[in-house]
């Protein structure tokens, strides 16, 4: 017997979950702990209140959550996840993909951004930008050429109207 959950039509095994956390906990945790490595050698801090800390890095964390978890309920609402080997059959442009083409990335980012500036370190906006550039690279040129071949028109259309990946809060006319 397998170990799976089901999410509506959707049905995730043991390596996808697996996967998740890796991405989830193990890598922010191992940034985080390099920001921490990084800002002990170099004396560096935050310098903000601890208040502020937290509500600006809560916040950022909350924020990242939510928008993580729309864009996967529409991978889910569409018949697929976000992983490759279990794509949709469709191409998804409703929910958070209506703003920026890679919105699960940019909710990765908050993910090291958000408990880095509650721990007050400094060097985790070094980092974190880093682990975007990571990721946009891996975005343009791994994950946008094979939806150009798999959707063809239909995704250069959505690629054309839809910026890459810092969210357009408002609709062009």
């Amino acid at each position: 017997m397998r170990f799976a959950v089901q999410f509506g039509r959707v049905r995730v095994g043991l390596w996808m979950l697996l996967l998740g956390v890796a991405v989830h906990f193990l890598v922010p945790g191992l940034f985080l702990y390099w920001a921490w490595c990084l800002d002990a050698r170099w004396g560096w801090t935050l310098g903000w209140p601890l208040w502020v800390r937290l509500l600006v890095g809560g916040l950022i964390l909350l924020l990242s959550v939510g928008l993580e978890g729309a864009s996967v309920s529409e991978f889910f609402r569409h018949g697929g996840t976000p992983a490759p080997f279990q794509p949709t059959t469709s191409l998804v442009v409703s929910g958070p993909y209506r703003y920026c083409r890679h919105p699960i990335y940019v909710a990765y980012v908050g993910y090291l951004a958000g408990p880095g500036i509650m721990l007050g370190l400094r060097s985790i906006f070094v980092l974190a930008a880093v682990w975007w550039a990571c990721m946009a690279a891996e975005a343009k040129f791994v994950e946008e050429r094979l939806l150009q071949r798999r959707f063809g028109e239909q995704f250069e259309v959505y690629r054309r109207a839809t910026p890459f990946m810092i969210p357009r809060c408002w609709r062009r006319r």
